[in-house]
């Protein structure tokens, strides 16, 4: 899986390289007013893309959806997760790419935060290390109440805007834990919580 990995952090670098400066500037929205795609959401996307054909397992990106190959294996793409962050100009987003077994588990991760010179990768039954290859592993800070939870809602506001207000409400007002973090990125929390302490 190592030789996997290569290609994903290869893959990654490449849209790093491409989106490190980008500024976006053609902002249009998908599924309604808050679900948001670039231009450098699609031109990530096709870099990525161009690296990860080499393996020849089918790809599945967030914009360009699935391509016509097939294999006991795919690749998963988020071009910029965190769209709406990058749209405005705030660092926290990150670039997400994985290859699971089709209808199983993830077997190579790397989520990159170039605004931010982070990296995190993962190779299933071997670990998760960040950019420098330390091991990265969950806090271990007890009680709860000296923890900070990262969490977020969908885009669907539509639909869950009700649900979703009272989620926010319930966990703002009831959570246990010292603070409460909507960052905008799903894949950023979860490397950023695994950095510990």
């Amino acid at each position: 899986m190592q030789d996997l990995l290569d290609v994903a952090k290869r893959a990654a670098r490449t849209a790093s390289d491409l989106l490190r400066d980008a500024h976006a500037e053609d902002i249009r929205s998908k599924s309604n007013a808050f679900d948001l795609v670039t231009e450098w959401d699609l031109r990530s996307e096709d870099a990525i893309r161009g690296v990860l054909r080499e393996t020849g397992f089918p790809i599945l990106g967030e914009e360009g959806g699935q391509d016509s190959a097939t294999g006991e294996m795919r690749w998963l793409v988020d071009p910029i997760d965190g769209t709406v962050n990058f749209s405005h100009g705030l660092p926290i987003w990150s670039i997400s790419i994985a290859l699971e077994k089709i209808g199983g588990d993830v077997q190579v991760a790397v989520v990159t935060a170039p605004a931010l010179g982070w990296h995190f990768e993962a190779v299933r039954g071997h670990g998760a290390f960040d950019d420098k290859g330390a091991p990265l592993h969950v806090s271990t800070r007890t009680p709860l109440s000296r923890a900070m939870l990262a969490t977020g809602f969908p885009y669907d506001a539509s639909r869950t805007r009700a649900g979703a207000s009272a989620a926010r409400r319930s966990i703002f007002a009831w959570s246990p834990a010292a603070g409460t973090t909507v960052t905008g990125s799903a894949a950023y929390p979860r490397g950023i919580s695994q950095r510990g302490p």
